[in-house]
């Protein structure tokens, strides 16, 4: 894979939210700005839309329910050069390791086309978190 603006065409944006409703408003905020959107439920759902499919942005909900988070598919994002926002309703309860994967954080409750636009930011300026700067 290559990174965030190897590609042609429309714009890919990939959007990971395990809550139903926000996914379709993220999703219909993409396609508003001209972009396609490849959606996910859960971070396994992210991982393939990774594998087959180049992106220049992601927007991902950081607490994906069951325990999950967003880290694996931020760590895939990030190993590509792809910029990523996160858009969390748990910005207090971050825990150590969600801290460490960077990207521009966007608190919920904030409106769909504020969060895309802040993701295509991200893409334009290049601004791909480094997560392997752990210490």
């Amino acid at each position: 894979m290559t990174g965030a603006g190897d590609h042609e065409g429309p714009k890919r944006i990939l959007v990971l939210d395990d809550e139903p409703l926000i996914l379709l408003d993220l999703e219909c905020a993409v396609a508003d700005a001209g972009c396609v959107p490849l959606t996910a439920l859960e971070p396994g759902e992210a991982l393939e839309i990774l594998d087959v499919e180049r992106v220049c942005a992601a927007i991902l909900d950081v607490s994906l329910g069951q325990g999950k988070t967003c880290e694996p598919v931020a760590r895939a994002l990030a190993a590509r050069g792809v910029p990523y926002v996160l858009h969390t309703g748990d910005v207090e309860r971050l825990d150590t390791a969600v801290r460490d994967l960077g990207g521009i954080l966007v608190p919920k409750p904030t409106p769909a086309a504020v969060v895309v636009t802040r993701a295509l930011q991200c893409a334009c300026d290049g601004s791909a978190p480094d997560v392997n700067q752990r210490h």
